[in-house]
């Protein structure tokens, strides 16, 4: 059985990645969807007089938004799946699950339309999983 390995954030780009490892999981007939939404605030936009554990709100109601939206675009797709919720930076936390997973498991994105400015600032979990990442990678347009 493969694993597939899908990073939803909540984006347009997350979900149709994810509607396309559902579709490829079902079309396997084999594959076990393992949907993953990593809680990260990148240290950039932290304020210097702000401690991380305030932003936990933000993140739950990011979370709560993020597993209502994978319920909605799964609940019409004949496919087992799981969600994992883990703290970490995202391209770091979805190599770690699908190397944890073995069976030749590989991790599916979204690739994001970030300006060339934001991606110099702060890159995109697309940009790090396919450069420095040691994880199969499926990049979704």
């Amino acid at each position: 059985m493969r694993t597939l390995v899908v990073g939803v954030d909540g984006s347009d780009e997350s979900l149709r990645a994810l509607h396309f490892a559902a579709r490829l999981a079902r079309d396997l007939g084999e594959g076990a969807l393992v949907v993953v939404f990593a809680r990260y605030i990148p240290a950039l936009y932290l304020p210097d007089h702000v401690a991380e554990d305030e932003f936990a709100d933000v993140l739950d109601a990011a979370e709560a938004r993020v597993r209502e939206a994978v319920a909605g675009e799964l609940s019409e797709l004949p496919v087992s799946w799981r969600m994992e919720v883990c703290d970490g930076e995202p391209s770091q936390v979805l190599c770690e699950i699908a190397r944890d997973a073995g069976d030749g498991a590989f991790v599916i994105v979204g690739r994001r339309g970030w300006s060339t400015v934001h991606e110099l600032l702060i890159g995109s979990v697309s940009n790090r999983l396919v450069h420095r990442g040691d994880c199969a990678v499926l990049l979704v347009p």
